[in-house]
């Protein structure tokens, strides 16, 4: 085909400007009619307003990816050849979808310029040994196969997940189940030993009690003979004094004058317990043990 004929309009996407310019110089010199952008919505437009032949997309963009922009044109039914470029190897997957988004080809910025001006001449028919890229449908049926089996292997994962999660949430219940049943028999044991310990000191309590009661009841009878006692040896001074005095002519009426007077001295004495329990104020006296 003469070159020197040729009209065919490209459109270059890339935001690469070192590479868009050296490609836009060398297809001017081959007599294509060249146009430029350097990011997505630009490249868009151009594409709208120019009606290009081919596309050179970079799959790679500052604002918009190349696959959003083949969504796009592909909803507004603008259909050119589009030869997709990327930086680096794609995966597998980004290749096939901008081939079933109707990409012609797709390479690899290798630096080579005749190579990406080889596959332009083939997109646009300009080669004599033009070969449409057979391979590249080859592959797309394949990785369908390989997708389907992948979601397979997907959908297999997911379940095996869940019944792991499964188990492991049943082994979580069961171990906060005995968790909680340990903790409520250690809650019973404590309540229990609560009870025996309140208990104990209670019966402690009881017998300081009863020690601080017999303490007090014994100094209060020790108190009653003293005093007792006391008024005993008193009666029997003044009954000798009488006789030593001879203020009785008969001796017998001694004892009886002895038993009067014991009479006498001990009847003030039946205040002796109130005087002592006066004296003795509060040290008999113990609370009531203090329930919870």
């Amino acid at each position: 085909m003469d070159q020197s004929m040729n009209n065919k309009k490209v459109l270059i996407i890339d935001d690469d400007r070192k590479l868009n310019l050296m490609l836009a110089t060398h297809l001017r010199k081959r007599k294509f009619i060249v146009f430029q952008a350097y990011n997505g919505y630009e490249g868009i437009q151009e594409t709208i307003n120019t009606k290009p032949d081919l596309i050179i997309l970079d799959i790679v963009l500052p604002d918009i990816d190349g696959i959003e922009i083949l969504e796009e044109l592909k909803k507004q039914k603008i259909l050119p050849r589009v030869i997709a470029l990327s930086g680096t190897a794609p995966p597998i997957k980004t290749a096939v979808k901008c081939v079933k988004l109707g990409a012609y080809d797709y390479i690899v910025k290798s630096g080579n310029i005749h190579e990406i001006l080889n596959k332009i001449n083939h997109a646009l028919g300009l080669s004599s040994d033009y070969n449409p890229p057979k391979a590249i449908e080859d592959i797309v049926d394949h990785v369908s196969i390989i997708e389907k089996k992948y979601e397979k292997l997907e959908q297999k994962y997911k379940e095996l997940y869940l019944a792991k999660e499964t188990e492991v949430s049943e082994k979580y219940e069961k171990y906060i189940s005995k968790i909680e049943k340990e903790y409520e028999i250690q809650k019973a044991e404590n309540k229990l030993l609560d009870q025996e310990n309140k208990e104990i000191r209670k019966q402690n309590y009881e017998l300081q009690e009863s020690k601080t009661k017999y303490d007090y009841d014994k100094k209060i009878r020790l108190f009653e003979i003293v005093i007792k006692s006391l008024l005993t040896v008193i009666a029997l001074v003044i009954t000798f004094a009488f006789y030593k005095m001879k203020l009785f002519t008969n001796t017998n009426l001694f004892p009886i004058f002895f038993i009067f007077l014991l009479v006498l001295l001990l009847i003030p004495s039946a205040k002796i317990k109130e005087v002592s329990l006066k004296l003795f104020k509060g040290e008999g006296r113990f609370e009531a043990y203090p329930e919870d």
